[in-house]
């Protein structure tokens, strides 16, 4: 990775719908009952995730800083590199390899076979087979062209969204104002104890927000990425916190 020679194609709103879309999921409505469980109360749970989101704004400052300062495909690697250690760049790029980009693509592909279980029935094999025939297909399709693999990453984030819209609002003529008022409960009877409910939430909802700089790995095809790269992390960030505060308050209350 000494010399890059690729065509910067992405623009702006194709890279805010690849980080959109590698951060929403299917998940957040299990997160949601995670974070409620451990916050204890629905106000403990907006805020868990309103606050989860601001932390996690730090973080993607640092990316936009280290992607445009070295605008080129590879993320960590790169910065790891230019950080003076080759040999923990290497290390870095295999870990991701084989204990995060590998599994998750095989759990993914699982899943939505596991899902379409439910409308054509697959045996164990048979399912193993269309979930790897899943994976190549979008593999080639990412493959053949830049511009069409975004576009559909754009169509596949805007079909995610959509549920979503639909379920605040519809949701939100549901909401009852007494679920939001503070009232004597185990996790409010005292601050301490309202303090720990809410670090509680604030740490199951870590997960939910993750994906977001896997935008970096592709900076090296991002147009003007001194400007693309943080409007896209930083406004990915806030519209995926305003996204799943709302889903949290229309489902806890």
């Amino acid at each position: 990775m000494e010399s890059q020679d690729l065509q910067r194609k992405l623009g702006f709103w194709a890279v805010l719908a690849i980080s959109i879309g590698t951060t929403v999921g299917s998940g957040i409505f299990v997160s949601v009952g995670e974070v409620a469980k451990a916050a204890g109360t629905p106000w403990l749970t907006v805020l868990a995730f309103v606050i989860g989101g601001l932390i996690v704004i730090p973080q993607m400052c640092v990316y936009a800083e280290l992607s445009t300062a070295y605008p080129e495909n590879g993320a960590d690697y790169i910065y790891l590199k230019n950080a003076g250690s080759r040999p923990l760049a290497f290390l870095s790029g295999w870990a991701s390899f084989w204990a995060n980009d590998a599994p998750s693509l095989s759990i993914m592909a699982l899943a939505i076979v596991s899902n379409l279980g439910f409308l054509i029935p697959l045996d164990p094999l048979s399912g193993k087979l269309v979930a790897t025939g899943l994976i190549l297909a979008f593999m080639l399709l990412h493959l053949r062209s830049v511009e069409g693999g975004a576009t559909f990453q754009t169509l596949i984030t805007i079909a995610k969204i959509i549920p979503f819209v639909i379920v605040i609002g519809i949701g939100i003529f549901w909401l009852k104002g007494d679920n939001f008022v503070v009232v004597e409960s185990a996790a409010t009877t005292s601050a301490a104890a309202g303090f720990m409910a809410l670090l509680a939430g604030i740490s199951a909802t870590s997960w939910s927000y993750t994906g977001m700089a896997s935008i970096c790995y592709m900076t090296g095809e991002i147009k003007n990425p001194g400007k693309t790269m943080p409007r896209a992390l930083i406004g990915s960030c806030l519209l995926v916190l305003v996204l799943y505060s709302l889903l949290a308050m229309v489902i806890s209350g």
